[in-house]
């Protein structure tokens, strides 16, 4: 999972328009509040189904969050940002290979009891992968054995 983690991290930092805003990336399920604009992206639940004899179709939901700090005078930048995400995930549906397919399946936005628009947002990234279904089996060491002829 942390290299689907990484590979979402990685991309979004290859926007122009998130580069401009985002302070801080976080590879974590859940928001990271500070000081600071900061996304954050962890997968939220992941279930399989069987594919064949040797591989299952993973189905996981990523969550990346948006959080502004609470001092923030930006309106408008959660929504901004959240759309950014949407846009850069979508253009880019197998994350530079790491995942089969990828689909933004929606946007929540998060007030504050102080604020009337969004100070945060969390985006959903569904994605299908197919994974091992087995651990890999380690090949036992075989050793080499001399006959009587090798001697000669």
């Amino acid at each position: 999972m942390d290299d689907i983690t990484k590979a979402i991290i990685e991309l979004l930092k290859g926007d122009e328009v998130l580069k401009e805003y985002v302070q801080e990336w976080n590879a974590q399920e859940g928001t990271k509040p500070g000081k600071k604009v900061a996304v954050s992206a962890g997968c939220y639940k992941c279930s399989f189904s069987e594919y064949d004899g040797a591989q299952d179709s993973m189905t996981a939901v990523y969550n990346i969050y948006v959080s502004l700090p609470a001092d923030s005078k930006d309106i408008g930048l959660a929504v901004l940002l959240a759309e950014n995400i949407r846009y850069a995930l979508t253009e880019n549906e197998t994350l530079n290979g790491a995942v089969s397919a990828s689909f933004v399946s929606g946007i929540q936005y998060q007030t504050t009891f102080q604020r009337d628009e969004a100070a945060g947002a969390v985006v959903f990234l569904e994605i299908n992968k197919f994974v091992d279904r087995y651990r890999p089996r380690k090949t036992p060491t075989v050793a080499k054995i001399k006959l009587d002829s090798d001697y000669k």
